[in-house]
């Protein structure tokens, strides 16, 4: 009997672990609620790296480093000094788009191109359309 109730006990433990894995997303991102800023209308740029900084609300940037544009599109993770950021506001990003990737600590060197856009937060996600100048 004791062991019955040890095999129910492991099989128990594998099936809660194993959902726990499923339930998950795999980008590394806690769950991938937070901290998220799409940037639409970059089809010009497909293959080519977005960055992203605000002044208008101070500590939050994207992650240090550029993400590869494609489908017209590029998702950022917005940091508000460490952190992910998990805001409600309006903010304001100045983009610059780059031919190579450009990891953080590396100097940036020349954009092929900047403009801006303007979101308004919910829960730390926003999405926007990139206007060049």
């Amino acid at each position: 009997m004791k062991n019955t109730f040890k095999i129910f006990g492991i099989i128990a433990l594998t099936v809660i672990i194993g959902f726990s894995f499923t339930a998950c997303d795999s980008d590394g991102g806690g769950g991938g609620t937070t901290g998220g800023l799409t940037i639409t209308g970059l089809g010009t740029y497909n293959g080519q790296y977005a960055y992203a900084t605000s002044a208008s609300l101070v500590g939050v940037s994207s992650s240090g480093k550029t993400a590869l544009i494609s489908n017209g599109s590029v998702v950022l993770t917005v940091y508000n000094s460490a952190s992910v950021y998990t805001g409600n506001d309006t903010v304001t990003f100045s983009v610059a788009i780059y031919d190579t990737e450009v990891a953080p600590g590396q100097s940036m060197g020349s954009p092929v191109t900047s403009g801006g856009l303007t979101v308004t937060f919910s829960n730390g996600k926003a999405s926007g359309s990139f206007t060049a100048p």
